[in-house]
């Protein structure tokens, strides 16, 4: 079965009670093909009920998505994954409950055009990537934020980093959990061959108590550590009551810690 929505260019769903974006058809056994060609923007913002995208087994392809937000959606499971009914994924993670699911979890090429990816209010998130994406996911992501994701523990595995080539800005606030960024688990820092060159123009990272005490920043294109918030015009404070060893390292667009005033501890 394959269900095509030729000319849908925006999907916004806001504040409101469903359960699926897309309903199964009464007896469908196939998996489902879901086909958006033309839609470049999916925003998903308080659907406290949201439990998936669609229910049964299926596939989903969206060639031309540039602009994805997941906002206050609780209760998903998994947004984007492979050919599983909800219920085999269910039993799947019964069988697995030291694993936890990601909130992507596909074994083909996701989202190949997108470019803008926010996260936020999703307390339930532990992982947002399957640590097994194929070559060309996400490999035109520009901009990631994630905010206000309490149990989140890290943003990026070591084995995925060559799969955002094209990060240039990336914004993390207020996850309460989160232990590092990037997890460099096995990889030696100073040997350039073995870590990834990922071209960050802006790292804002803001209200992270459980950052690990060692803050690595290694081969990339940050010009800033700390961006400044919109409209700020007093003396910044910026405090890192836990850190013992900052690292940077070989960050040739580097101009400075913080651009404006501030004091630093």
């Amino acid at each position: 079965m394959a269900r095509c929505l030729m000319q849908l260019k925006e999907l916004r769903i806001v504040a409101c009670g469903v359960e699926e974006i897309v309903a199964q058809e009464d007896g469908a056994k196939a998996a489902a093909r879901l086909v958006f060609p033309k839609v470049t923007l999916l925003f998903l913002c308080k659907l406290p009920k949201l439990k998936w995208f669609y229910q049964g087994a299926h596939t989903s392809e969206w060639p031309l998505l540039k602009h994805l937000d997941v906002i206050g959606c609780d209760q998903i499971e998994i947004l984007i994954s492979k050919s599983l009914s909800f219920q085999e994924r269910v039993e799947e993670s019964q069988l697995k409950t030291s694993i936890q699911q990601p909130l992507f979890l596909v074994e083909e090429v996701a989202f190949p055009s997108l470019e803008a990816l926010k996260i936020s209010h999703m307390a339930n998130l532990k992982i947002i990537w399957h640590n097994q994406l194929v070559e060309d996911s996400f490999f035109k992501l520009r901009l990631l934020e994630v905010k206000f994701c309490e149990n989140l523990m890290s943003i990026f595995q070591s084995n995925m980093l060559i799969r955002f080539q094209s990060l240039e800005k990336l914004l993390v606030h207020d996850c309460g959990s989160l232990q590092e960024i990037f997890e460099l688990q096995g990889q030696d820092v100073g040997d350039p061959q073995a870590v990834t060159t990922i071209p960050l123009k802006e790292l804002d990272l803001r209200r992270l108590p459980k950052i690990k005490q060692d803050l690595h920043i290694v081969i990339c294109g940050v010009e800033e550590i700390v961006a400044q918030e919109d409209g700020a015009e007093a003396v910044a404070r910026l405090v890192f009551p836990k850190v013992t060893l900052p690292f940077l390292c070989k960050l040739p667009k580097l101009k400075w810690f913080y651009q404006r005033a501030h004091t630093s501890e």
